[in-house]
């Protein structure tokens, strides 16, 4: 794993696990093409009429009140972070933040890292989250936001927050969810590795060691064009405005 640096790297420098450097991954083909798309959508964003538009300050605020509100001191760890992470327009004097992101490398060469004014953007390192360098029991919060249906193993990526995350500690989580009879034909949503039901994502927090502080649900909606063409070329935004949510959740350890 590589580190790109940024604001108050050195908080964090002190708890990397050193044995936990370097894993060897086996990442699953699927997740390789998820990547392959994650990268193709962030190279032009900003053009895409769907996003480009978006205001992030704003829109992270909205996220985090969803997932818990305006609380952003200590040590906080943003796994799959991206290129405008939530920390890169919201945080405290008193936050130290990390971001772990496989594509972090690819984010700062392409120099397509934001951040609100003001604000250096945090420092990330460039790997999975299935795997963090960093010691137990470390992190007052970690987010993981539009990230789990992207990972190679979401199981992996849930014991690494469970093991991370102070016993009085929180996460903060979001995930595109879909009605349940429609996740078996999703096979060609390639950026999406997993399809989960709102209960089935439910269900696989409280298997994996947590207690659901908040949930909510919300239908994910799209600024589509109203004409027919508009409607076919968008295609996958119309089925998913008909059939997803945006699931928000704030965490404890059970």
């Amino acid at each position: 794993m590589t580190l790109i640096s940024g604001y108050n790297q050195s908080a964090w420098e002190a708890l990397i696990d050193q044995d936990r450097l370097n894993p060897k991954q086996t990442p699953r083909k699927r997740w390789r093409k998820a990547q392959a798309a994650e990268q193709a959508f962030w190279r032009n964003w900003r053009q895409n009429p769907l996003y480009g538009h978006i205001d992030l300050a704003g829109f992270w605020a909205d996220v985090l009140a969803k997932t818990g509100g305006p609380r952003l001191a200590g040590h906080i760890l943003d796994i799959g972070c991206g290129p405008v992470p939530a920390l890169n327009f919201w945080r405290d004097a008193e936050t130290q933040a990390l971001g772990v992101d496989p594509l972090a490398a690819f984010y700062s060469e392409n120099h397509i890292v934001e951040s609100g004014p003001g604000l250096e953007p945090i420092a990330m390192w460039c790997g999975g989250g299935e795997s963090i360098p960093i010691r137990d029991q470390v992190a007052d919060q970690v987010f993981c936001f539009n990230v789990l249906d992207h990972v190679a193993q979401a199981e992996s990526v849930l014991q690494e927050i469970r093991r991370i995350l102070k016993p009085d500690g929180f996460a903060r989580i979001y995930v595109h969810t879909f009605k349940a009879w429609i996740c078996p034909f999703l096979f060609w949503d390639t950026p999406h590795v997993y399809h989960w039901s709102p209960s089935q994502f439910e269900a696989l927090l409280q298997n994996h060691g947590f207690r659901i502080q908040t949930v909510l649900h919300e239908p994910k909606t799209f600024d589509l064009p109203s004409s027919l063409w508009g409607r076919l070329r968008n295609l996958p935004y119309w089925v998913a405005s008909h059939t997803a949510y945006t699931s928000y959740f704030q965490l404890t350890l059970a």
